[in-house]
Order: structure tokens, then sequence, then C-alpha cells
């Protein structure tokens, strides 16, 4: 693969998972307003009324895209070189704050987190394209 289409794929994909992280209400939480009674509220990522909950992990994964995002502009127009190790290590920590509230049962599973993995997966595989 040419490394300009190779850029430019993996440019797109990461702008398009901070998108979804900006733009769409892919953070449900649950709220109890009673006994038995559960509500759900969505938010997008840059919200700060999961912060006051305690729920920082969604901030966290809109910065560590914005890094990698970043890193790859940069790496672009060759002002910097960035490995693959330093990839690798932002996109797995991007998973997995993706992935803890909903394992720890803080924040509720839906579809628009596995775009936003899916996304971000495949910024990793073709990263690892030669």
């Amino acid at each position: 693969m040419k490394k300009s289409y190779k850029y430019i794929i993996e440019t797109t994909l990461l702008l398009t998972s901070l998108f979804l992280c900006l733009f769409k209400n892919y953070l449900w939480l649950p709220f109890s307003n009673g006994p038995g009674n559960i509500s759900i509220k969505k938010y997008n990522f840059i919200a700060t009324i999961p912060i006051g909950y305690g729920l920082f992990f969604p901030m966290l994964v809109v910065i560590m895209t914005s890094i990698l995002l970043l890193l790859q502009v940069l790496q672009i127009f060759k002002k910097v070189k960035a490995n693959r190790k330093t990839k690798l290590v932002l996109v797995v920590m991007d998973i997995v704050f993706i992935w803890l509230p909903v394992i720890i049962g803080m924040q509720i599973f839906n579809i628009g987190l596995v775009y936003i993995f899916l996304l971000l997966v495949g910024y990793l595989i073709i990263n690892f394209i030669k």
C-alpha cells in the first residue's frame, strides 16, 4: 500500500472516530430515580455531567484520539517521526478507556462504542501494514 494512501486512510479513520465521540450521544449512563426505576441518559464524550459523576474515561478517549490525530497530521507533513510502538500504546489505551466503564458497570453497552472500537482497530491494523 502506498504511503500517501495509507496516511489518508489512517487520518480518515481517526477523524471519523473523533467525530463520533464529539457529535453523537454514544455515552449512555444509568441513573436510578427510585427503587427499581432506572433511567438512561445519553451524552456525548465531552459532556461534563459524566465527569461530575466520576466517569472521566470518555474524556480520556477524546484526548487520546486527538493526540493520535495530531501525531498523524504531523507525520504527514514530515514534522515528526512517530514510531509504531507509540501509536500502539496510544491506541491500546484508547480501546481500554472505551471498554473499561462498560466492564465496571458505569456505562451501558451500545452500538456506538462498537463503531468507535472498530474504527480504532482498523487504524491499528492499517498502521501495522508495511
